[in-house]
């Protein structure tokens, strides 16, 4: 799954394919929570069946009128995203790239993951410790690690603060 590759409006809902009965019952429900890479804007929401994403991230309880929802940041937001499968997925992905697999220097890799993460490039102290860290992922890295030193770069930039929050 790449960001991005479903961003058209589905073709109705999971829930009216279920008969009333599951649905009141709660017998039915595993079929919405389906895994899907629709935006947010389309998920089904169920009054008593909000998505974990949208729970963990302050949305807007469906069973009340909210004028404006509440703001927070927690722990549990960061943990959640570290942990996310789609967020190692897509670091993965952008490591794989062909353009990024043909960049000579751990500099020029460096600024590719900054252009295609934050849409700049990165400053000269940024690229220093990035090859600092890769540096030091070479030369510890153990055979038990999931992901390679360039996948555990593109997952911190994919998790920085100026990617998820705009000024």
């Amino acid at each position: 799954m790449r960001i991005g590759r479903s961003l058209e409006r589905p073709e109705g809902s999971p829930i009216l394919e279920l008969p009333n009965a599951q649905i009141k019952g709660g017998k039915g429900l595993q079929d919405v929570k389906k895994q899907t890479s629709v935006r947010s804007v389309y998920l089904t929401v169920l009054r008593g069946n909000v998505p974990e994403m949208l729970q963990v991230f302050d949305a807007a309880d469906p069973s009340l009128i909210m004028g404006k929802r509440d703001v927070t940041t927690v722990a549990t937001q960061a943990l959640f995203l570290m942990n996310s499968p789609f967020v190692v997925e897509q670091a993965t992905n952008l490591v794989q790239r062909a353009e990024f697999k043909t960049l000579g220097s751990d500099g020029q890799r460096v600024r590719f993951l900054y252009q295609q993460t934050l849409q700049r490039d990165p400053t000269s102290d940024e690229v220093r410790l990035a090859c600092r860290f890769l540096e030091a992922q070479r030369q510890f890295e153990a055979p038990h690690n999931a992901l390679s030193g360039w996948e555990q770069y593109a997952q911190v930039l994919l998790l920085a603060n100026e990617l998820a929050f705009v000024d």
